[in-house]
């Protein structure tokens, strides 16, 4: 059999197109791509290049230029050059924090119902292993939680909406926790399903983080957001950061990455410590 007759196209990503494309998705996300990252937008642009039928990254380019602002292509545009590495229980000490710390001193704020935001949800594990260890913590409680998982990609916020993982995933969720998956069976043998008992509490919606304003004021008690920022120049870190604020509740408290910091920026949120910062001066917890 002749492979050739299954070979794709070549198809080499022009400085041009690569400089549209840059612009457009710093646009429309607020991701801001070096030059360095060529090869991984021609990579990721290429399977929708291919699948459109079209014979060059330029006519691509021509195809978005003729759509209008609202047009379903330019999701899918967004789709293929977000970046969506996620785990489970993905940096451990912010869950200690968590128990340890925050939770203990919102109890005595005397509220019901802790509100939570996990602002860069992607396919899910971030606000599940989040779920998990609230719905722990408040077991034998008389308190509630609700979290609100947001992405701009709407292809993985329909996969997190699911709750369904292979069942190797559980080798990284801690023990403690594997009560709130059901386990499939027969067909369903290999893959996990998250217990309804945190399942029901989490939202899974789209939203832009570079949106001019939010739609919440002093709603959130607890913001996760990590491992966003480091794709936004500072001017976007610095408006997201205060968009944040004004979405969180009095004494709440922001979490990023690791690899992140607001030190050098202007902001409102005070420091408590290495990617955890706080709405307020007073650093009771």
């Amino acid at each position: 059999m002749n492979r050739a007759i299954f070979a794709q196209p070549e198809l080499t990503l022009s400085k041009d197109d690569f400089l549209f494309f840059k612009e457009e998705i710093k646009k429309r996300s607020g991701i801001n791509l070096s030059q360095l990252k060529t090869n991984l937008v021609q990579s990721r642009l290429r399977s929708r290049v291919v699948q459109l039928g079209l014979s060059s990254f330029q006519e691509y380019r021509q195809c978005l230029q003729r759509m209008q602002a609202n047009d379903h292509e330019w999701q899918l545009f967004i789709n293929q050059l977000t970046t969506n590495k996620t785990e489970w229980f993905r940096e451990e000490m912010h869950f200690h924090f968590l128990v340890n710390h925050f939770l203990p001193r919102w109890e005595k704020s005397g509220k019901a119902h802790l509100n939570v935001w996990c602002g860069a949800s992607s396919t899910g594990e971030e606000p599940y292993s989040l779920g998990m260890v609230l719905q722990q913590y408040f077991q034998a409680k008389p308190l509630s939680f609700s979290i609100l998982a947001t992405d701009i990609d709407t292809t993985v916020l329909q996969f997190g909406s699911n709750g369904i993982y292979p069942k190797v995933d559980l080798e990284k969720i801690p023990s403690p926790y594997h009560s709130y998956l059901d386990r499939g069976t027969a067909d369903i043998i290999d893959w996990l399903r998250i217990n309804h008992k945190v399942k029901n509490k989490i939202t899974f919606e789209k939203f832009n983080l570079t949106s001019e304003e939010y739609p919440w004021t002093g709603q959130f008690d607890l913001i996760f957001l990590r491992n966003v920022l480091i794709y936004f120049d500072e001017h976007m870190v610095r408006h997201v950061s205060e968009q944040c604020f004004k979405a969180a509740a009095p004494e709440a408290a922001l979490f990023i990455a690791h690899s992140e910091s607001l030190q050098n920026l202007k902001t409102s949120w005070s420091f408590r410590e290495p990617s955890v910062y706080k709405k307020g001066k007073a650093l009771h917890w």
